[in-house]
């Protein structure tokens, strides 16, 4: 009898493919390419192609899956996308909220920047927040009344605001040096996980063609051996 040695290897490859593991976990790359693949399909809506936001999300879960070996539902895409999209409409509309003060990095803030066009629909906030991001709040200077011995009249004197307008000044620099390093580090790493998510694509396209043809050996010398 004929022993195929590594072709018997290709083929529990091939089932090892097609029954893998659950993996559902949302990392950094794969919520990257999330927000890339919602550009792309967000223009196709409507179409015959993606007629429905419930076919946007299943051709998005496909792509997904198909990319990162992984098992996602379109529901685990589409409730994804929300927390995100809720999450950047919430750091880009209270950023004037916090001012002086260093706010939680965003880390897909540039990706999410050129979505809206660096202007994202408003944000709902909390119906106990007292601030609107809409109105520009400004500070009066802080003035006490300070009655003079043998006069029924007072003086209004104002309270030297200086020092803390230096602080916040200061803070408000500080903030955007450390806003703009961080865009730049995520400039850099986003680059580098598409790179790295382009080479892995190719390489499983790559590992695929080999089972398959190793598979196909497999079903040749099973032809031949009832032949003879």
């Amino acid at each position: 009898m004929h022993q195929f040695g590594q072709e018997r290897i290709g083929l529990q490859d091939l089932l090892i493919l097609n029954n893998k593991k659950t993996d559902v976990e949302w990392s950094l790359d794969r919520t990257q390419y999330l927000i890339d693949l919602y550009k792309i399909y967000r223009n196709k809506l409507g179409s015959v192609e993606v007629k429905t936001m419930k076919k946007l999300w299943c051709a998005m879960c496909v792509d997904i899956n198909q990319t990162f070996n992984t098992t996602f539902a379109p529901s685990n895409v589409e409730n994804r996308w929300r927390v995100i999209d809720r999450s950047y409409k919430k750091f880009f509309y209270t950023k004037d909220l916090e001012t002086g003060r260093m706010r939680k990095a965003f880390p897909y803030k540039e990706a999410m920047d050129e979505l809206y066009g660096g202007r994202p629909p408003p944000y709902n906030h909390p119906q106990n927040w007292k601030v609107n991001y809409t109105t520009n709040v400004t500070k009066e200077p802080v003035s006490t009344s300070v009655s003079t011995p043998g006069s029924s009249s007072t003086k209004a004197v104002n309270t030297p605001s200086s020092s803390k307008d230096a602080n916040v000044s200061n803070s408000s620099i500080n903030y955007k040096d450390n806003i703009l390093e961080i865009k730049q580090t995520t400039k850099t790493k986003r680059k580098t996980v598409l790179q790295a998510m382009r080479d892995d694509k190719v390489k499983h396209y790559k590992r695929m063609e080999d089972i398959q043809e190793r598979f196909n050996k497999q079903i040749i010398e099973i032809e031949k051996e009832k032949l003879e």
